[in-house]
């Protein structure tokens, strides 16, 4: 069967807002998908997370498509150059976010079965078992622009890439940065350097 038509936005006074509840309602049915309450309150904690940051607020087109995108298990948002496609896609990751930690744990936690109808979660709607997002980018130009944005969102971001390749202000986001933060991960390296340099040591004194 076709697609369903995207949903229905309606309209807001200029520069208000979008109707996070009506946008939640309009947004199209997932059996496994977000509810709608969900998809209302992680929109609405995304965007006033957005304007406590001085950042600007979702046009109602761009607020329907992350509605829509919560809840469907596959979406596609096109737009010329300049019209927020990033801005959308960073809002659409923290709500995503947000969703998650919003969610109940479950009374009991099923493993995700795979089918060939969608795979984990079958094709209906958006299943929320993982607890991480991750963002994929045509080139490190487009990667370190995401990074960026959900930075200013307050959304704790990886950056996955060779350093040299990100740009000198998201370093401190990268891998290399998060590992070297890690003091369990500086200790077995101390200790595994030292069990190196006793290997030497012994292997020197015995000739070997």
């Amino acid at each position: 069967p076709p697609p369903p038509p995207p949903p229905a936005v309606p309209a807001s006074p200029q520069g208000a807002a979008p109707a996070w509840g009506a946008l939640a309602a309009a947004a199209p049915a997932g059996g496994d998908g977000a509810s709608r309450a969900g998809v209302r309150r992680a929109l609405a904690e995304a965007e006033a997370n957005a304007e406590a940051r001085g950042l600007p607020l979702l046009d109602e087109a761009q607020a329907a498509a992350v509605a829509g995108a919560l809840r469907r298990r596959v979406s596609l948002i096109q737009g010329p150059p300049g019209t927020g496609k990033t801005r959308t896609a960073c809002r659409l990751i923290a709500a995503a976010v947000a969703a998650k930690a919003n969610q109940k744990p479950p009374a009991k936690q099923k493993q995700p079965s795979s089918s060939s109808s969608g795979g984990a979660g079958g094709a209906r709607g958006l299943p929320w078992e993982s607890e991480r997002v991750l963002a994929c980018a045509c080139s490190n130009v487009a990667a370190d622009n995401l990074a960026q944005g959900l930075v200013a969102l307050g959304v704790k971001v990886v950056r996955v890439g060779p350093p040299a390749s990100v740009r000198p202000d998201l370093r401190p986001h990268t891998l290399e940065a998060a590992l070297a933060k890690d003091t369990n991960l500086a200790a077995a390296q101390a200790k595994l350097d030292q069990a190196a340099l006793e290997l030497a040591q012994t292997r020197a004194r015995s000739g070997g």
